[in-house]
């Protein structure tokens, strides 16, 4: 075993001559003195555990999964244009109103403030009462009765461009492309020059009920993203000309275990491995899937859907006490418990996208008609007066402010080859070692394990005892 020891001792001694570690061959050189080289033994030392403790520290900062925002900004020659989505204050025409229908009873119901609604749809009568999408096109304030003139860039479109959505139950909507329902997303792009002009009547007029605003609420949002109640949407009034500039961000999130959207899980669903698909839509958004899980939801809850969820012929419209007493309620729990990305996997597995376009508005207005224009819009049939015209008419007009975008990404604050760059910057920092001294110290240690074993096994060959043949005695 003192030959193992020795065989030992020189090998480390030999390494710490030879290796490349720094101030390491000071603690086997022989005309150092004993008090140096415990010194520089615990300089070493000292070194080495700084190093140990950094690379501690990296390794947690590392399994914390930080990001940082990196921003950029990218120029184009024609940008997507979003969807535009307006809602009139008040959807229903009064002079398409039978004011002795049930429709009537129950629109008159659900817009009257002054009354308890629970006490109102108490009666029996509501039981049996069903109010369908198409009774209520037939008493709304349509796109004819809305848009008086529109065009885009040089084309004039036709009123029939707009199809109808609903933002919330009973609010009707129009639309203009929407895209949601198209099988192949064809983007419609524009450049600066590409304007949205829209010449529009509210109708206060002909508002059937009562109504605490009167004006439009527009709506800018992808246009593969259905409209729903959480869209943001910007209320203007009559009597003004909006100057709608829009400037486009593109976010990118980290998924896990980043979690960089809103402290939630996100998904890149642009990837080729994502494979989830929605039944009522044709490609992925995560306000279309939500929409989806709550017409399932509904259906599964009350057996029946309203105008607000995904139409589909083989479902059934809700009567008026279902809608009161199951939909609304339920629809209100959905939405405040789908409110986090977290709580939407949960509950509809509807995954949020890692990647989402925002459409940011600059919004400048000014009175309209002015005095000298009122003569114009009568010769046009737009407006009978110029109280008229202050009272229902606003143009809006809607473009790109520039064709730029600014991508705002999240990018890890360290990758794995951040963590070894920086692993390799600390070892030659405190100890002057690199990967080839990492190989050094395992090849030393190799060869100490061999040689202590090969030892072992020599001591045991030794010390094994010799059998004695027994001796055979010959006689003559």
């Amino acid at each position: 075993m003192n030959n193992a020891g020795t065989k030992v001792k020189r090998i480390w001694r030999g390494f710490l001559s030879d290796t490349s570690i720094h101030a390491c061959h000071y603690l086997t050189h022989e005309n150092k003195h004993v008090v140096s080289r415990l010194l520089w033994l615990l300089a070493v030392m000292t070194c080495f555990a700084l190093l140990v403790m950094n690379l501690q520290i990296l390794y947690t900062d590392y399994k914390q999964y930080n990001y940082r925002t990196k921003t950029s900004v990218i120029f184009d020659d024609k940008l997507e244009f979003p969807a535009i989505s307006l809602c009139n204050s008040q959807s229903f025409n009064t002079s398409r109103m039978n004011r002795t229908s049930e429709l009537y009873k129950f629109l008159y119901g659900k817009h009257m403030i002054n009354i308890s609604t629970n006490l109102y749809f108490s009666d029996p009568k509501w039981n049996s009462t069903i109010v369908t999408p198409w009774d209520l096109e037939t008493a709304i304030l349509t796109s004819y009765d809305t848009f008086l003139r529109v065009s885009h860039g040089p084309e004039r479109l036709g009123r029939n461009s707009f199809q109808m959505s609903y933002k919330e139950p009973l609010k009707t909507c129009f639309t203009y492309n929407g895209q949601w329902k198209q099988k192949d997303l064809t983007p419609m792009t524009a450049n600066e020059d590409d304007e949205l002009e829209m010449y529009v009547d509210i109708n206060q007029d002909l508002y059937a009920f009562q109504c605490l605003t009167a004006g439009i609420s527009l709506c800018i949002h992808p246009p593969g993203e259905p409209l729903d109640s959480k869209t943001p949407c910007t209320v203007l009034s009559p009597g003004h000309a909006y100057q709608v500039e829009l400037t486009v961000q593109d976010y990118t999130y980290l998924p896990h275990p980043y979690n960089s959207y809103q402290s939630g899980d996100c998904t890149e669903t642009s990837h080729y491995s994502f494979k989830k698909t929605l039944k009522y839509f044709h490609g992925y958004s995560y306000r279309g899937c939500l929409l989806e899980c709550l017409t399932d939801t509904v259906l599964e809850a009350c057996g029946c859907i309203t105008e607000y969820e995904v139409q589909n012929a083989s479902n059934k419209y809700c009567t008026v006490r279902q809608r009161q007493e199951c939909v609304s309620p339920l629809r209100r729990r959905f939405y405040k418990n789908t409110s986090y990305a977290n709580n939407a996997m949960e509950w509809c597995n509807c995954p949020r996208p890692c990647s989402n376009v925002v459409y940011h508005q600059d919004l400048s207005s000014s009175f309209f008609p002015a005095d000298s224009l009122i003569d114009f819009l009568k010769d046009m049939q737009f407006t009978s007066s110029l109280e008229h015209a202050r009272s229902n008419l606003m143009r809006i007009t809607i473009s790109f402010k520039s064709l730029m975008v600014t991508h705002i990404t999240h990018v890890p604050e360290y990758t794995l080859e951040d963590m070894i760059s920086s692993m390799g910057g600390f070892m030659g920092f405190f100890v002057g070692a690199s990967i080839l001294s990492v190989l050094e110290v395992l090849d030393v240690v190799l060869r100490t394990i061999t040689a202590t074993i090969a030892s072992y096994f020599k001591v045991e060959i030794v010390n094994k005892p010799k059998r004695v043949l027994p001796q055979t005695v010959l006689t003559m």
